[in-house]
């Protein structure tokens, strides 16, 4: 390590890093002797979101490329240390390589004489966007590279950002920044694209309220070099979240959980047993999870959290039960509703914005709404007895095996700061603990998952914004964020899935995602008629759904994947199955080369296989059913 002015050069055995004025300007793998960035001064200048600083909210931030450098020496052989100042203002980084793993180590602290402070920061500019890949576990998973079409992305940890990593992917190799963060404290990953260069930005935040603090410090962020694919970065941090958090493993749950193949969602408020007859003959009940809706006395969102169940909520749980499906009911994990009467004593513990202070929840500015209700931060103590409370007499009274948790993803750098001295990450996860030691045997599902989530919720809702939304923050999908929570936490449709019979081209919009995810087959059903065998679509996603079952269909990561592979799985005997993108769509081939099924774009028809009798082609909006005796799913 050597100290040149405003200048820092790393040179280790893996990776050769320089600093100027405590931003990465240069970044060079040993491994694979790959370059990652372009010469200063060409792809565009250093903007906002690359630049390192102490970060205010009424604009008076202090950046280190205006202040002026007043010290720069090493401090310990393999540490250096930055001192820069602006008037009464001081932002101190330290740069060390940590010799146990060789990876590059980069802290920050700051001073502020103006109240304000939010948080700190430290840049990487100069990234050649023609030479590598941002992979980066964010709102499920994706890919962003020069084909992208924003120019800027910004991600708050952990809500969107879902662990604190991202990964930087060239061609035979590439480099990682990940925290070591056990606190869940908040941070931002920022993201901008010029002409021929990216730049990323790497933030802390305090612990809001915001408006008195006049000081930050960073967590520690770790950089290294890597050669290979990006299994290899993403791995070692799976490691690393093991280790330091302990969840629950997937193969150490109750059997039943990893041999879910279908996932029912049923919205019937009637609760009417004769779906289970009609789904029973179709589908394997012992590998079927049923998320039941509107099973409490009240409508679906209204009055949380009042959790009494309707009255033919037991008889259809006991049928449930006696075909061998599992039952998992939907429930509220931060909603209060402002009409309920604990509403009074919770309200001082309801989710602030961090910017504005203003309260949080659902249909918050609609008054009249009878869905109206306010999220609750489970750091409260008080609120977590009460819920924990709710649903071991539900559990109690109906034997469920499964507890569905809305909005467990919600985690915010909340005003209010610290309730009984945790934060909202410390809080979500406590509550999942107490929900947990409550219950034992019971098992848990979540909207959006992760850092904070995932160690303690077996099944996990994806998101999936249709494109209509905002094209221009469509993301491209990638499974970095599969492979870190899969032996954990399996993936499994939206809420907002529409039924393929009723709702096909959102459906479809959510599969394009979905298959590269390895998504759980999951169906939307709300009534008998909804199976019935005029119901072509639902029917082919049945189909499917028994060759999950029939196969025991896990992802896999370990095995070696084609250049033409959008996701792979293993058997439970196994047998590889790999979903293949082809020259004209999509092909799900089964162990032993047999054809799962097939998704084919821009055509008008396919020919039907002798071996395939039940097949259905369709483009990239709608099915084409140009022959009734055919079905885009493999038949059993």
């Amino acid at each position: 390590m050597k100290v040149v002015g405003n200048t820092v050069f790393v040179n280790t055995d893996t990776y050769e890093v320089e600093f100027i004025d405590g931003v990465i300007t240069h970044v060079y793998n040993k491994l694979t002797e790959e370059i990652y960035t372009l010469p200063l001064g060409v792809g565009g200048v250093t903007g906002f979101r690359g630049r390192s600083g102490l970060l205010n909210r009424d604009g008076r931030s202090i950046w280190t490329d205006q202040a002026m450098l007043t010290e720069a020496r090493k401090i310990a052989p393999l540490k250096a240390e930055l001192v820069f100042r602006q008037g009464q203002n001081e932002f101190r980084l330290f740069i060390e390589v940590d010799e146990s793993t060789g990876d590059l180590l980069i802290e920050q602290r700051g001073f502020s004489d103006t109240a304000g402070v939010y948080g700190i920061q430290w840049g990487c500019v100069n990234l050649n966007v023609r030479n590598l890949d941002l992979i980066l576990p964010a709102d499920g998973g994706q890919i962003v590279n020069a084909m992208s079409p924003f120019t800027s992305r910004s991600f708050s940890y952990p809500f969107s950002w879902e662990v604190q990593l991202s990964i930087l992917q060239g061609e035979q190799g590439g480099f990682f920044v990940r925290g070591a963060d056990e606190t869940f404290q908040f941070k931002s990953f920022h993201y901008e694209r010029y002409i021929d260069s990216f730049v990323l930005g790497f933030e802390t935040q305090n612990q809001a309220p915001f408006d008195a603090l006049t000081s930050a410090k960073s967590v520690v962020w770790r950089l290294n070099t890597y050669s290979g694919d990006w299994r290899v970065p993403a791995r070692q941090y799976r490691d690393w979240m093991e280790q330091t958090f302990k969840p629950w493993r997937l193969d150490e749950m109750p059997a039943w959980v990893g041999e879910i193949g279908l996932v029912v969602t049923y919205i019937d408020p009637d609760l009417d047993v004769g779906i289970l007859d009609k789904l029973a003959e179709q589908v394997d009940p012992r590998k079927t999870l049923l998320y039941v809706t509107q099973w409490r006395k009240d409508d679906y969102d209204v009055n949380y959290p009042d959790y009494t169940a309707k009255p033919g909520f037991g008889r259809f749980v006991e049928t449930a039960r006696q075909y061998g499906f599992q039952v998992m009911p939907h429930v509220n994990l931060v909603g209060v509703s402002p009409y309920n009467s604990l509403y009074a004593d919770l309200q001082k513990f309801q989710f602030r914005e961090p910017w504005n202070a203003n309260p949080m929840g659902w249909y918050w500015d609609q008054t009249d709404s009878p869905n109206r209700h306010a999220f609750v931060n489970p750091a409260s103590a008080e609120f977590r007895r009460y819920f924990v409370q709710q649903l071991k007499e539900v559990w109690q009274k109906y034997g469920v095996d499964a507890f569905f948790l809305d909005v467990s993803a919600l985690v915010v750098n909340d005003a209010n700061g610290l309730i009984d001295g945790l934060n909202a990450g410390q809080g979500n996860v406590l509550m999942h603990k107490e929900l947990a030691t409550a219950m034992p045997g019971v098992v848990f599902g979540g909207e959006s998952l992760h850092e904070v989530t995932f160690f303690r919720e077996s099944f996990a809702q994806r998101w999936k914004n249709p494109p209509q939304w905002d094209p221009t923050r469509r993301s491209t999908p990638h499974p970095i964020s599969t492979f870190l929570f899969s032996p954990y936490t399996l993936p499994y449709g939206y809420l907002g899935l529409p039924n393929p019979d009723q709702g096909l081209q959102l459906y479809q919009e959510y599969l394009d995602t979905y298959e590269i995810w390895g998504v759980l087959p999951t169906l939307r059903v709300g009534s008998v008629a909804d199976l019935g065998a005029e119901r072509v679509r639902t029917q082919e996603l049945l189909s499917i759904a028994r060759t999950w079952q029939q196969h025991g269909l896990k992802p896999d990561f370990e095995s070696d994947w084609t250049p033409n592979t959008l996701f792979q799985y293993v058997g439970k005997a196994g047998g590889i199955a790999a979903l293949k993108k082809t020259e004209t769509g999509v092909t799900l081939v089964l162990p032993e080369e047999s054809l799962g099924y097939e998704r084919v774009f821009g055509v008008t028809q396919v020919e039907t296989h002798r071996e395939l009798p039940h097949w259905r082609a369709y483009n990239e909006t709608t099915l084409l059913g140009l022959h009734p005796e055919k079905s885009y799913f493999l038949s059993d």
